[in-house]
């Protein structure tokens, strides 16, 4: 099964396989357009460090309206803490103090690496993995802005840092801020230095957004090649595939995807939507079948199978599956009561399908569907 990482809702579903590709390029949880793969919040909460809070970034109005009530508890309990033992000696020691912060990056804990490279920043102002350090306590958490993050790290890179993490969190983020010129030579230029793979995918999931396809198939040709048992390379030039028109390639890439990694069903589910949509029923069927039998949870691979069954007039047991999936998952029902109202009303039952449209209006302000998840492949 995926890994659930990050949530975004249907009005993102469009551009949902290249977010969630790109996403899986860093462990990051800015991602980009309008969302990556995708409003991500994880609350990760360090230890030590100065909490006076006129000297940290402030959050951005569009986090605080993501990440909703949790921050402000979250601020409540960070400001209440204060410097431990060992960071009052730390920070009277830049050169012990950088590697403690590069400790806390590594550990994810980004908060305590941001306060402890801005430490040495304050002494060491041209210090380039300081500047790095703390652009990516930003980039990687949910304090502070974006622009903040993107000042450290251009900073680091004109003091001759260099990392594959570096230029792909710069990409990341001018593609959150839908700069893909910059974004595409960032990753670019990593390649140049870095010699990444992963940031092939970057590049790869760049060109799709602004078009540039057969770029983004040389790219992704490129890192299956260098990369042949990371089933998220398959899926990505599936995607790509579809939007080309070549569909049995797509359905090909899928399948070997599937086999790369068998416990998640997202490359079936994607196999079965291909196939309903070529008219292949049957295999259609089968697919999400697997995918439903596996993961009993799974509302949506239960609507799709219903959507499925209405489209081959096996209408009572669409009705069933619709059914079911509201059942499983009433916050997220609207598209299932939808799509049960319109069986309704195409069998003559007025009455229910007017009740499920009205059942579903009142879901309006809800997402259709259950969140989309971001893969970690």
């Amino acid at each position: 099964m995926p890994v659930i990482d990050a949530k975004k809702t249907s009005s993102e579903a469009n551009a949902a396989a290249r977010r969630v590709c790109f996403s899986a390029c860093a462990p990051s949880v800015r991602l980009g357009i309008a969302a990556v793969l995708l409003p991500v919040c994880v609350l990760i909460v360090g230890c030590g460090g100065e909490k006076n809070p006129d000297s940290r970034p402030k959050q951005s109005a569009r986090r605080m309206q993501l990440t909703g009530g949790w921050y402000d508890e979250y601020e409540k309990e960070r400001k209440s803490r204060r410097l431990n033992p060992e960071d009052r000696v730390l920070i009277t020691k830049p050169r012990e103090c950088l590697i403690a912060a590069k400790d806390a990056l590594n550990k994810k804990n980004y908060e305590r690496a941001y306060d402890l490279a801005n430490y040495v920043l304050k002494t060491e102002p041209q210090n380039a993995e300081a500047h790095f350090i703390r652009g990516a306590g930003i980039f990687y958490s949910a304090f502070g802005e974006e622009s903040d993050a993107i000042k450290d790290l251009e900073k680091a890179r004109e003091l001759g840092y260099q990392s594959a993490e570096l230029f792909s969190a710069l990409a990341k983020l001018y593609d959150a801020k839908k700069d893909y010129d910059r974004a595409i030579e960032a990753a670019s230029y990593g390649i140049k230095v870095c010699s990444d793979k992963d940031l092939l995918r970057c590049r790869a999931s760049l060109y799709q957004a602004v078009g540039k396809r057969k770029e983004a198939l040389i790219d992704l040709n490129s890192f299956i090649e260098l990369a042949p048992d990371k089933s998220m390379g398959y899926y990505m030039r599936a995607n790509l595939f579809q939007q080309l028109g070549r569909d049995e390639d797509a359905l090909r890439d899928l399948a070997v995807c599937n086999t790369k990694n068998p416990d998640s069903t997202i490359a079936l589910t994607e196999r079965s939507k291909l196939f309903l949509k070529l008219g292949r029923f049957e295999e259609a069927l089968a697919e999400i079948s697997k995918v439903a039998d596996y993961d009993k949870s799974d509302d949506d691979a239960v609507r799709l199978r219903g959507d499925i069954y209405a489209r081959i007039n096996q209408n009572e047991r669409a009705i069933s599956d619709y059914t079911l999936a509201i059942s499983m998952s009433p916050e997220y029902a609207r598209a299932a009561l939808e799509a049960r109202a319109k069986l309704y009303a195409k069998l003559g039952k007025r009455d229910l399908a007017a009740q499920d449209l009205s059942e579903a209006s009142k879901l309006k302000a809800k997402p259709a569907e259950k969140p989309v998840y971001d893969l970690k492949w």
